[in-house]
């Protein structure tokens, strides 16, 4: 996949006012890393038929990660994508999920995935890392994927955006979406600008605390007949919650950074979409408008995430009694009501057609684009001029 760019350059392709004077058509879009939120931006410019490139900074893609789960909260953009039968084909679906604690003693047992089907419109799904990276990987052009690409710095002025990598290579866009993970490159590069120009938050220039670990582990193909549970059609979640000040805890996670990045993704393709030109004003525009159509969700998403945690797996005194009275003294109606507004939120691809409605509701109401629909509409009648011309050429063929 390694390969040069066309839009890699070592000096600025315009002076500052030629710069200023010139309205590109269209964005180029720099994605720097190729994990699954790069990867699904990619997919979703290459329906939009917007330029992008990305770039990532390992040598030759690696197959990492465990067991992953996605939801109705991202679902209905693979259905736009057409992958959404491709992911059924490598997952499972939830059908419990069971706390125990160290002694393996049961703490709750929640099985209720009929009626969230009915409720959200789908299943949660459960499958190989690997196997989704491979389904995405699938989809995106391999001369759009360098290799080997680790971005140092970027640089932001009146001509568009730059990324310089360790290989001394410089690369023009419009653009620059940070997909490069936990250690991101474009983040550092940001923070350190910003804290030059006395902008950073102060929260932003705190080291993030941890105070856990986290093991992975991933066996080879099992047995069926030796392993009866791998040849069950569904899934059951098992979490393992450990006291407090015993030297090893298990900690689940809220499994939202996945359907998080693909979320951005979905949104801020559909800002993009909407841009008229590549101007720096119209790119301003866009990615304020990505901010405002997402900020709050992420917000309401992290605070729920944080809730789930504690009530899951806190370690102080209040937060094992919540544990203990919502596992053992809350209605399942009311687990449900809570799952449910989780689900609310489920944004779609603008540009695409939407995927049919799917659950009870009420869900988030994606609206399409209004440039999409002139488009189609304008595809619509020249396809209905070409068909009347068509019969009136035969009818005349016909008469002679």
């Amino acid at each position: 996949m390694a390969g040069q760019s066309r839009y890699e350059t070592q000096e600025p392709r315009f002076t500052e006012e030629e710069a200023a004077n010139y309205k590109r058509p269209s964005p180029h879009v720099l994605i720097v890393g190729a994990g699954l939120g790069g990867l699904y931006l990619a997919i979703l410019l290459e329906q939009a038929n917007i330029s992008y490139q990305v770039f990532e900074r390992a040598t030759k893609i690696k197959h990492l990660g465990a067991v992953l789960s996605l939801n109705c909260n991202i679902l209905p953009s693979f259905e736009q994508l057409n992958l959404y039968e491709d992911l059924l084909k490598i997952s499972l679906p939830v059908t419990s999920t069971i706390l125990y604690k160290e002694s393996l003693k049961k703490i709750a047992d929640m099985t209720f995935a009929e009626s969230l089907k009915k409720i959200l419109g789908y299943d949660f799904l459960v499958f190989p890392r690997p196997e989704l990276y491979d389904l995405l990987l699938s989809r995106v052009p391999k001369e759009k994927i360098l290799l080997g690409k680790k971005v140092m710095s970027i640089l932001q002025n009146k001509e568009g955006a730059m990324i310089r990598c360790s290989d001394n290579s410089s690369y023009h866009g419009d653009i620059i979406v940070g997909a490069d993970g936990a250690y991101s490159g474009v983040r550092q590069s940001l923070y350190k600008q910003l804290s030059e120009e006395k902008m950073l938050p102060a929260c932003d220039a705190e080291q993030m605390a941890v105070n856990f670990s986290t093991m992975v582990g991933t066996t080879d193909s099992l047995d069926p007949e030796k392993y009866p549970l791998n040849a069950e059609t569904d899934c059951t979640y098992s979490f393992m919650v450990g006291d407090k000040g015993n030297p090893y805890t298990l900690l689940p996670s809220a499994g939202q950074g996945a359907v998080t990045a693909m979320q951005d993704a979905v949104v801020l393709a559909n800002c993009i979409y909407e841009m008229a030109s590549a101007s720096i004003e119209n790119v301003e525009a866009a990615l304020s408008e990505f901010r405002q159509q997402r900020y709050d969700n992420v917000k309401i998403q992290y605070e729920s995430s944080k809730t789930k945690a504690k009530i899951t797996y806190g370690q102080a005194w209040h937060e094992r009694l919540m544990r203990h009275v919502v596992f053992s003294y809350m209605p399942k109606s009311m687990m449900e009501k809570t799952l449910a507004k989780d689900g609310e939120y489920r944004p779609q691809v603008s540009f695409l057609p939407l995927a049919p409605p799917r659950g009870k509701g009420p869900f988030f109401q994606q609206k399409p684009s209004a440039k999409y629909l002139k488009l189609e509409a304008e595809k619509a009648e020249k396809a209905k001029a070409e068909r009347v011309a068509s019969e009136e050429s035969a009818a005349s063929e016909t008469a002679k």
